[in-house]
């Protein structure tokens, strides 16, 4: 049914930040209809984790030899725990006020924990003009995991 298709419609960009084209307009009349509408196909802006250039942590250290800077995104607590030699705190709490100090002529690798946060300043950077800006997957868990060098 129509309404099934809208609530399917629904829940797949919820769920992946896709939009499904909803094939039963007549479902929705009157004032509502064109802005729910367009709300549920427009374009998303979001790229999906999927999209996001990536590297893992032995890219990572053949790229930082060869030149590429480490910014670590996570805040100053825990910077000061633990960090990769070499890194540069830039606390993505403060990333949208300062990213103008990175270098858009250096290839650059976003770091965090983990992975996400660090994904989040990845696709933030490229979508303010940094054309070579990579995530690295898995973050400083990874890399402690792997026995490489920690300060």
């Amino acid at each position: 049914s129509c309404f099934f298709l809208l609530l399917l419609s629904i829940l797949f960009r919820l769920s992946t930040f896709l939009i499904l084209e909803l094939p039963c307009e007549s479902l929705l009349t009157g004032a509502l209809q064109l802005p729910l509408l367009h709300a549920l196909t427009r374009p998303a802006k979001i790229l999906r984790m999927s999209q996001i250039p990536e590297i893992d942590i032995y890219e990572t250290q053949k790229r930082m030899a060869e030149g590429s800077l480490l910014i670590d995104v996570r805040e100053q607590n825990e910077y000061d725990e633990l960090h990769i030699p070499g890194s540069i705190l830039l606390p993505l709490s403060e990333l949208q006020e300062r990213y103008s100090e990175l270098p858009k002529d250096k290839p650059l690798i976003m770091q965090c924990r983990s992975g996400g946060r660090s994904g989040r300043a990845t696709e933030f950077l490229l979508a303010n003009g940094y054309e070579d800006v990579v995530n690295m997957a898995g973050g400083i868990l990874a890399w402690s995991a792997a026995d490489l060098e920690t300060e």
